[in-house]
């Protein structure tokens, strides 16, 4: 959806941070890589806020901060519906909502993936969609996502396989660590590990599985990873 702008900046800064301030689940999400040669500039003074309430299937999107001319919010819209949207991550100037579907719907789980525009007039725009199917669809599941590169891992509390998704080519390949649903997905922009109970897997940039056993929690305290959704 495309964004409308007020010749007011200010107003619509104030009206923009009242709305932002009754929401019950306000996620600003720090870019998780750096972005790419070819990717597009991202306005150095702009951010986005995603927020959800529960129950909506709809995310919406406010983008505010300073674009050179003045302060205020010059952007917002919505992205979406989803069956369940579980989790949200950012890669460069690419937003990746994890859907894990409804079974009663007959919706399956998917990957979601739109791109940022923070010019002169912002937007979320829709890029394309990248079916699960080896993941069980759940309107209740928990779920985690974090990347390196194009290399996105995901898994949730109700699988006991996670998900490696090649966003340069959408290739989707499944792994488990030893038989535990996932309860953690993070990265550290050069590193990932999923965390599945009380073992562990840890993968490279290049989708390569470094080692895996049994460590306890293990997760990078600073992680560039997903904003889970309630």
């Amino acid at each position: 959806m495309r964004s409308t702008v007020t010749s007011n900046p200010l107003l619509r800064a104030r009206l923009a941070m009242t709305s932002l301030a009754g929401l019950a689940c306000l996620c600003v999400l720090p870019p998780v890589l750096a972005a790419g040669p070819d990717a597009p500039a991202r306005g150095p003074g702009l951010f986005t806020v995603y927020n959800h309430l529960a129950g909506e299937s709809r995310i919406n999107w406010t983008t505010c901060g300073d674009n050179g001319s003045g302060m205020g919010c010059w952007g917002s819209g919505q992205i979406g519906p989803f069956a369940h949207a579980c989790a949200i991550v950012r890669m460069a100037d690419l937003v990746v909502v994890v859907d894990s579907g409804d079974p009663a719907s007959a919706v399956g789980a998917a990957l979601v993936i739109y791109r940022e525009s923070t010019g002169t007039a912002p937007s979320v725009d829709f890029l394309r969609r990248i079916a699960l199917d080896g993941l069980p669809a759940s309107s209740t599941a928990k779920c985690w996502a974090a990347a390196v590169r194009n290399q996105l891992y995901l898994g949730t509390d109700q699988s006991v396989r996670y998900h490696a998704i090649n966003l340069a080519n959408d290739r989707v390949t499944s792994g488990e660590i030893c038989g535990n649903p996932t309860d953690n997905v993070s990265s550290d922009g050069e590193y990932v590990v999923v965390q599945q109970g009380n073992c562990a897997g840890y993968f490279s940039r290049g989708g390569l599985q470094i080692t895996n056993g049994t460590y306890g929690k293990a997760f990078f305290p600073n992680a560039n990873a997903s904003v889970p959704i309630p």
